[in-house]
């Protein structure tokens, strides 16, 4: 995508780009289906091109809210464009099922990313340190 700028005009352009280039792509591989994560123009622009293709669309975290950003109505369209949904609480599936979207192909699955703390290695003091190449001047506590 070639981002003129981040004005609503650059973005609209880009929006635009976007979808001519995901096209491509997508009639390039012909995935059987495609998944979405995410509510940015981007993500929109890809779910356009995947509808108009006729591709099926596996949307990750449909039902949230950011009021007042254009997130919101990007990820809404998204839910709409969407066969499979995927939320992260119980609130989002419903507000999804709201929306009109048949409760059979709507499921909180809960935030996928929760699964990664417990992988997550938590490095020491003096491993931050080290990377960092700066030895701490005051201490810090241990949780």
């Amino acid at each position: 995508m070639l981002l003129s700028s981040d004005t609503p005009v650059g973005i609209s352009k880009s929006i635009g780009l976007a979808v001519i280039g995901y096209t491509d792509a997508l009639e390039r591989l012909k995935p059987d289906i495609t998944v979405i994560l995410g509510d940015r123009f981007e993500a929109i622009a890809f779910a356009i091109a995947s509808f108009t293709l006729k591709i099926p669309i596996v949307h990750l975290y449909g039902g949230e809210i950011t009021e007042g950003a254009l997130d919101e109505g990007y990820r809404h369209a998204i839910t709409k464009f969407s066969y499979l949904h995927f939320t992260c609480t119980e609130e989002y599936r419903k507000r999804v099922i709201q929306m009109g979207e048949h409760p059979n192909r709507v499921f909180n699955v809960g935030a996928l990313g929760i699964d990664n703390i417990k992988k997550f290695k938590i490095l020491s003091r003096e491993e931050v340190q080290k990377k960092l190449e700066k030895k701490f001047k005051t201490h810090i506590p241990h949780f």
